[in-house]
């Protein structure tokens, strides 16, 4: 079998060189990882005892290379060198392989152990795989620990790196929306960012923690439901107003009822009248009585009752009470009458529109008023001497009108139909 010296200038040669050289910057890769890492005091020893066999090696293949190659040159050579070179080429084969072997077993042996033990640059590799930004401030405002997505907003924001905190707090401070303890910063690209900050102590040093968090589609979200807000505030500001209008809305479509119906029912009684002159003994005068008291009755129903303090006194109390003796309706009211203006001003309404209705459909003719005051309020029961309601009574055109007039001046009226009828109207006194 041929030895080295033998086949050191062929392709043999050249690749048991190759192989010894890139053995050799190999077990240096691993030995300096191995302290790197700290590995024990003998792994230590064993990287370094490697190595330096591995650049022993590729010396005498260099030294014995140089020897074959430069033969006129004179030149004594150790006897390992020329052991080696002598020797058949498949020991330096050998020799080559158990090294290789060493190495990938150093190589096998770091790789495990990188993948149980946590090392000093882990937590940094790990903290920048976070999608969300963390920095860490001394108490001179020095950035001493951040992450990769801290500094790519940094400069997003600020146009600058996360060298010192100070201009990344002066920016969130004077662009950032607060929200809570946080502060909102939109960048140019349209992401928003939130900030919060918090103090951490680590032995006897106190720094800043800042954090950084992507909530663009929070904010998105948030500003949405702010304009819905809005739209929804101005929706019920004008259903407010629509539910305050509506009830004089329906009293306003009975009373234009009412007021038809007695517009025909007068143009009929005309007619009649008419008729009558026309031609009296053809017409029962007792009927054609009747029917003008019922058109007096219409009337009065008709009637709107004067704004507060305009016109003469059709608004008050007396001029009710005058109204309805005018229609054949006495008024008899038992109980102190209240000092309160507005309260008075209901009463002479409803005793208007009960005079009008015990006339109409109980054939009443006797009012009776009964009041009672208090420190809360004033209250009238009024109730008449005619027939009683032969069913529940139907609050439309004065009585629709009526309520609504007690329930804007933050009262309540009852109407009951059994035994008999009865007009209950309470109102909260001014204090």
């Amino acid at each position: 079998m041929c030895s080295f010296s033998e086949i050191v200038t062929v392709w043999a040669g050249h690749v048991i060189r190759s192989l010894s050289m890139l053995l050799l910057f190999t077990d240096l890769y691993v030995m300096i990882e191995a302290f790197r890492m700290k590995r024990g005091i003998p792994f230590r020893a064993l990287t370094c005892v490697q190595t330096g066999v591995g650049l022993f090696f590729f010396s005498i293949l260099l030294d014995g290379t140089f020897h074959e190659t430069y033969l006129p040159i004179e030149r004594t050579y150790p006897a390992v060198v020329n052991a080696l070179f002598n020797a058949p080429w498949i020991v330096s084969a050998l020799i080559l392989s158990a090294l290789i072997a060493v190495c990938i077993g150093g190589l096998i042996s770091n790789q495990y152990f990188k993948k149980t033990h946590i090392f000093q640059d882990a937590v940094k590799q790990t903290v920048d795989l976070l999608p969300e930004g963390v920095c860490f401030v001394d108490g001179d405002g020095t950035a001493v620990f951040f992450n990769v997505k801290m500094d790519e907003w940094c400069s997003a924001l600020t146009g600058e790196p996360l060298n010192s905190a100070a201009s990344l707090r002066k920016y969130v401070t004077e662009h950032g929306e607060q929200r809570g303890d946080s502060r909102i910063v939109l960048t140019r690209d349209g992401t928003a960012l939130m900030f919060g900050s918090k103090e951490v102590k680590v032995g006897a040093r106190i720094y800043t923690q800042i954090t950084a968090i992507d909530v663009s589609e929070q904010y998105r979200i948030t500003e949405e439901l702010r304009e819905n807000r809005a739209d929804l505030i101005n929706i019920r500001k004008r259903m407010k107003e629509f539910s305050e209008r509506s009830a004089e809305l329906a009293m306003s479509e009975e009373l234009l009822k009412a007021r038809v119906t007695v517009h025909d029912e007068i143009g009929h009684v005309l007619l009649r009248i008419k008729y009558y002159l026309d031609k009296p003994e053809m017409t029962d005068e007792r009927k054609l009585v009747e029917l003008i008291r019922t058109m007096n009755d219409l009337l009065m129903s008709d009637a709107e009752m004067p704004e507060s303090g305009s016109g003469e006194d059709g608004g008050t109390v007396e001029a009710s009470v005058r109204a309805a003796s005018a229609i054949g309706v006495d008024v008899v009211l038992r109980g102190e009458l209240p000092e309160d203006g507005l309260f008075r001003a209901i009463l002479a309404r409803a005793i208007r529109e009960s005079a009008v209705n015990a006339v109409k459909h109980a054939g009443g003719r006797v009012l009776t008023v009964d009041l009672s005051a208090s420190p809360g309020g004033s209250s009238a029961a009024l109730t008449n001497d005619g027939r009683t309601p032969s069913g529940k009574v139907r609050e439309s055109g004065g009585l629709a009108s009526l309520r609504v007039m007690v329930e804007n001046a933050r009262g309540s009226m009852t109407v009951e139909s059994e035994p008999r009828f009865r007009l209950m109207i309470k109102v909260k006194g001014n204090g």
